[in-house]
């Protein structure tokens, strides 16, 4: 799972609610963009890996600005325990993600997030992903990553000329 979080303006250039129909425009593009997941990360290849979730909210209500997109093969490839484990912990998420956004609300600040869940046929080949969604953030010149993987955890700052991310401690 990768998880992106930047400050709306960074994305629509505003962190209100959409006012007008530019913005409201904005999001949607904003929305479509981030569901092309090759546009912003790239696992490395040897690992075999396969988007199996992508989850978008950009602006304060997740009822107009949101997008979820499932891998319908998913839900075939995998026993119904997975299945069940993995609904459990995506409500979970969800409403620590909408108790977190409507605290946002109340401050008048809007994130973008997007969660990617990925399926690696060769998970310990996946040592690095690549970035690439410099692109679609105005004014972000870096991006501090934190990662946890069953070696360790780590940090590292990601820029334009170094957008890769070393998944080893």
């Amino acid at each position: 799972i990768v998880e992106l979080r930047v400050p709306a303006a960074h994305v629509v250039g505003f962190e209100h609610a959409p006012r007008t129909p530019a913005q409201h425009a904005a999001i949607d593009a904003a929305i479509k963009a981030a569901s092309k997941t090759a546009d912003w990360l790239q696992p490395e290849q040897t690992a075999q890996c396969t988007v199996q979730d992508v989850d978008v909210h950009l602006g304060g209500e997740h009822d107009d600005d949101h997008a979820h997109h499932h891998d319908d093969t998913h839900a075939e490839t995998h026993a119904d325990t997975h299945a069940d484990a993995h609904t459990n912990a995506h409500t979970a998420h969800h409403d620590t993600h909408r108790d977190a956004h409507q605290a946002d609300s109340a401050a008048q600040h809007s994130d973008y997030e997007a969660i990617y869940t990925f399926e690696c046929a060769s998970p310990d080949a996946l040592t690095t992903i690549r970035f690439t969604g410099f692109a679609h953030l105005h004014g972000i010149e870096t991006l501090a990553a934190r990662f946890i993987t069953p070696a360790g955890q780590g940090a590292q700052t990601l820029h334009g000329t170094q957008d890769v991310l070393q998944l080893t401690p």
